[in-house]
C-alpha cells in the first residue's frame, strides 16, 4: 500500500509541481548510492524523493541509451525499484532502475529529449516538463561522468533556468552543460 501511495504522490508532483521547486537535495552520487538509501528515504518522507527519482531516471536513461524522458513511466519504474531494493537493500539503485527502465516499455518518442530539447521548447510547455531539468542533470551526469549535480540548489536551478531563458535556440543540455563551467 505505501509504494502505491508513493506511486500516487509521485504521479501528482510529476504533473504540477512548479520548476522553482525541483532542486531539493543534489548530494546522491549516482555510482555509491544504494538500495537501502532510497528505501529509507522513501519511508521517511511524506512525499515522493522527487529529486532522486528524477536524478535515477535520468542517469539510467542514458547509461541504456535511451534520450527520453518519460513523466508517466517514473512512477511504476519507481514501484519496481522500490520492491527489489527491498528485497536486495546493498543494491546499487542506478543498476536495478537501469534494468527496469530497460525492460520497460517506453516510447522512444515524446517532447521532452535529452539530445533534442531546446529552451524554448522548455520554456514554452516549462508546466509539463517542471522535472526534466533534474532528469537531464542525471542523464548529463552519467554521459560525462559527473559525480555531482549541476543543480545543488534552488539557486542553481533558478540560474540554469534563466540563462536558458536567454538562449531558447540552444539545446538545454547545451546550457545545462555551460552552468557547470
Amino acid at each position: 500500500m505505501r509504494k502505491l501511495l508513493l506511486c500516487c504522490a509521485l504521479c501528482c508532483l510529476l504533473a504540477g509541481l512548479p520548476a522553482s521547486g525541483m532542486a531539493a537535495n543534489a548530494k546522491i552520487d549516482p555510482e555509491s548510492y544504494i538500495c537501502a538509501e532510497l528505501v529509507a528515504l522513501a519511508s521517511t518522507v511524506q512525499e515522493a524523493p522527487l529529486f532522486e527519482v528524477l536524478q535515477m531516471d535520468g542517469y539510467a536513461a542514458a547509461a541504456a541509451g535511451q534520450d527520453v524522458a518519460v513523466p508517466e513511466a517514473v512512477a511504476p519504474i519507481l514501484g519496481q525499484v522500490l520492491g527489489i531494493c527491498q528485497a536486495q537493500p546493498t543494491e546499487k539503485v542506478a543498476a536495478v532502475w537501469q534494468a527496469v527502465r530497460q525492460q520497460s516499455l517506453l516510447p522512444e518518442n515524446g517532447p521532452w529529449h535529452a539530445d533534442r530539447t531546446t529552451c524554448g521548447q522548455f520554456t514554452a510547455a516549462q508546466e509539463d516538463g517542471s522535472g526534466f531539468p533534474v532528469w537531464l542533470d542525471g542523464y548529463n551526469r552519467q554521459k560525462n561522468g559527473n559525480r555531482s549535480s549541476i543543480l545543488n540548489d534552488n539557486e542553481s536551478f533558478q540560474g540554469f533556468l534563466k540563462a536558458c531563458a536567454k538562449k531558447p535556440d540552444s539545446l538545454m543540455l547545451d546550457v545545462l552543460r555551460e552552468q557547470a563551467r
